[in-house]
């Protein structure tokens, strides 16, 4: 895990929880269900946040749902995100 001052992991954090609110709107949109997995489900429930040195975001999908986010997530994220 990398090491970061105070700051630069809250400009992260805040960062990510951006790009997690785009995931949500079209998750959302198109009816496509994820959860959020290792330090990410952790910090959901035991810090209702963010774990405080976590760095990442976690999310899983089932397969008929992960399948669906491809076939849609180019064309909703646009030129915003790589889709990987």
């Amino acid at each position: 895990m990398r090491e970061y001052d105070d700051i630069t992991l809250k400009r992260l954090q805040a960062i990510e929880l951006m790009i997690v609110n785009d995931f949500q709107k079209i998750c959302k949109k198109h009816n496509i269900q994820y959860f959020a997995i290792g330090g990410t489900g952790i910090g959901a429930l035991r810090h209702k946040g963010f774990v405080p040195w976590d760095d990442d975001i976690d999310i899983a999908f089932l397969r008929p749902d992960y399948e669906k986010f491809l076939k849609v997530a180019v064309e909703e994220m646009g030129d915003k995100y790589i889709v990987m």
